[in-house]
């Protein structure tokens, strides 16, 4: 089981300045897995939103590709009457957003959102940092959401995940380098091992937990006991030394891993060592914002991923 990859904006722009081959070619199959979306569940009329930008572009390739298969289409660009569409394609702001909408596109928006029309993002919605999840303003609430390449970030977390619906990723060619963020797939679920007569804790599914920083035990506490509900054999949890025995109190069954900190509460670099030891399905729960963890973090799941991404012990 492979992670997910979830990428940022500027690591979007990567790997389309790498892509071999014009942004034209990006721009039509993109539009065109838009279209196919819109022509297999929404019928009817359909409204597309332009942007200025590539979002825009992908917007019109959409249109056109419906039109080619008879659709009735009406293309917006700026703010116009979206008409009386059954469905409208959202293609008006894309993942360069970075701040609140400029008033324009801001009304537009609003325009989108009061139709009861169901509504398809083209990339992320409209409003939504694609690097982030956050909504500094107006953003369109879709039925659905068709990436590219990859999911963005933005996709996976809320208040952005709210406003995104069914998501669906559409490979374009897009070959993302190095990214940082990653998803672990419902579809583990499916190989943590079924307990049988003979099971035990060690063959039935085995669950690490990292985090817990202090002032921020809840997180590990709770995804522990959900380790444990979910039906895994062994759970253990690697916290910060000071935090453990806060840990203690609710987590009777869990093993527990002291990681080295400094008088600050920071997890020192030999606490990844400590991290791999017991490595099985690594999750940062609370584990805080200092600097200090987030490039052990990653030298965790870089090892995990070069030992062909087995995160189930």
């Amino acid at each position: 089981m492979r992670l997910v990859p979830l990428l940022t904006a500027a690591e979007t722009r990567l790997a389309e300045e790498a892509h071999q081959g014009p942004l034209e070619e990006l721009m039509e199959r993109a539009g065109t897995a838009v279209a196919e979306l819109v022509l297999r569940q929404f019928p009817g009329r359909v409204t597309v939103v332009c942007g200025k930008g590539k979002n825009g572009g992908d917007g019109r390739v959409c249109a056109r590709v419906l039109r080619e298969r008879g659709r009735d289409v009406a293309v917006v660009e700026g703010v116009g009457d979206l008409g009386a569409p059954d469905v409208i394609v959202d293609a008006l702001l894309g993942t360069g957003l970075r701040d609140v909408p400029r008033e324009d596109a801001a009304r537009m928006i609003e325009l989108i959102n009061a139709s009861t029309s169901p509504v398809i993002a083209v990339d992320v919605p409209s409003g939504v940092n694609a690097s982030t999840g956050e909504v500094p303003g107006a953003a369109v609430s879709a039925a659905a959401t068709v990436t590219f390449g990859a999911a963005k970030v933005g996709l996976a977390i809320a208040p952005g995940r709210f406003h995104a619906g069914s998501v669906h990723i559409a490979p374009i060619g897009l070959r993302p380098r190095e990214h940082e963020h990653a998803l672990v797939p419902a579809s583990a679920l499916l190989e943590v091992p079924r307990k049988r007569a003979d099971s035990t804790k060690y063959s039935a599914g085995s669950v690490l937990v990292v985090g817990g920083s202090r002032g921020l035990t809840g997180a590990p506490m709770l995804a522990a006991l959900a380790a444990f509900r979910a039906d895994a054999g062994y759970v253990a949890l690697a916290a910060p030394e000071s935090t453990l025995p806060v840990l203690e109190t609710r987590l009777l069954e869990v093993v527990k891993r002291p990681l080295p900190e400094d008088s600050s509460g920071r997890l020192l670099p030999r606490s990844a060592d400590a991290i791999l030891e017991v490595a099985g399905l690594v999750a940062g729960y609370g584990l805080g914002f200092g600097w200090a963890q987030l490039p052990q973090l990653r030298r965790v799941a870089r090892l995990r991923e070069a030992w062909g991404g087995d995160l189930t012990g």
